[in-house]
């Protein structure tokens, strides 16, 4: 485990121990992680994109992503559906030998990590070079928006009664009316804050059905940053590598110790 500390959390000495990557836990719980960049540009060329993507070589499925127009029409009897059309707005590439998905559209880049995860230096890495040949065809483009999403999913132990005290696993566990009692047949949360000053988050919290003994529950942490201004290209990543960061303090700060437990 690499950069890790002990933390006063207020529960105890022993705290919680912050990791600058979760994926340095021997069973990290990250599903699928994922780089979004979004832009603006006037010089942007789906053909020239076509061919840049179709130059990708073997291994590579590519299909172009689409986008559903629906004109409505207003008169004396109200709006009516009119015409339809289909718009492309970029190309999805995906390897499946590899596990990821680079998606080059009008409106941006996103590159996706299916597991096994390794790391991040890895994971960056490779999206760094498909960013680069996305911005090939691009003249001129302002960067308005970055972030950093992971899906984690984390299989809590039931007990011999087949349930799970959720209070010992997940920070903001949820909770039904003390009249109601204490079983849950599933929960959905989510939340939006912003991060200090460095970012904004989207945590959302859902639990899946039970399986072999545990309770699958998706941990999804989305970190991102409006961007104001000029943001230079070699700031893009450090940008990245900032607000990855609070991805993995928020992480933390959403399980207890015993959750971390499951992953060593």
């Amino acid at each position: 485990m690499s950069d890790s500390h002990i933390l006063d959390s207020g529960k105890g000495c022993l705290g919680k121990i912050f990791m600058s990557d979760i994926s340095q836990l021997e069973n990290a719980p990250i599903r699928e992680a994922i780089i979004d960049i979004r832009i603006q540009s006037q010089s942007i060329n789906l053909d020239e994109l076509e061919g840049v993507v179709s130059s990708l070589g073997e291994g590579f499925d590519v299909l172009p992503m689409m986008t559903q127009e629906l004109e409505f029409k207003g008169g004396a009897e109200g709006f009516k559906a009119g015409s339809q059309n289909s718009r492309r707005i970029g190309f999805r590439c995906e390897n499946k030998g590899k596990g990821f998905v680079a998606m080059f559209k009008i409106d941006g880049f996103v590159f996706s990590k299916l597991e096994p995860y390794t790391n991040w230096l890895d994971f960056s890495g490779a999206a760094k070079e498909f960013w680069e040949i996305y911005t090939r065809v691009l003249a001129d483009y302002s960067v308005t928006r970055i972030a950093v999403r992971y899906v984690n999913r984390i299989c809590l132990p039931l007990g011999e009664d087949g349930k799970v005290n959720l209070e010992s696993y997940l920070v903001n566990d949820p909770k039904v009316p003390e009249s109601a009692g204490d079983s849950l047949h599933g929960f959905f949360n989510r939340v939006e804050f912003p991060y200090q000053d460095k970012a904004l988050c989207v945590v959302t919290q859902a639990s899946q059905p039970a399986e072999d003994g545990f309770l699958p529950v998706i941990l999804d942490i989305d970190v991102f940053r409006e961007i104001k201004g000029d943001l230079k290209e070699s700031a893009i990543w450090s940008s990245l590598d900032e607000i990855r960061e609070v991805k993995n303090r928020i992480f933390v700060d959403s399980i207890e110790n015993e959750t971390m437990e499951l992953f060593k």
